[in-house]
């Protein structure tokens, strides 16, 4: 499991992209291992949009999933 909290957030767009597709990466193994996970915690919609789920949180509360 890997939990990157605001990995793109002082970076340029192409960086991040880069980086984001680094992380996302991880994920797809040729080797067919399937139990990993990448949460990342983020201000930006972007990011989040290239997520497979996205739990928003206010105050500290789960306020959508």
């Amino acid at each position: 499991m890997i939990f990157a909290d605001e990995p793109t957030g002082a970076l340029d767009s192409r960086t991040a992209g880069e980086v984001l597709d680094a992380l996302l990466g991880t994920l797809h193994d040729p080797g067919g291992v399937s139990s990993r996970a990448l949460v990342i915690v983020t201000h930006d919609a972007q990011i989040a949009g290239r997520c497979d789920r996205i739990v928003m949180l206010r105050d500290g509360r789960i306020e959508a999933s």
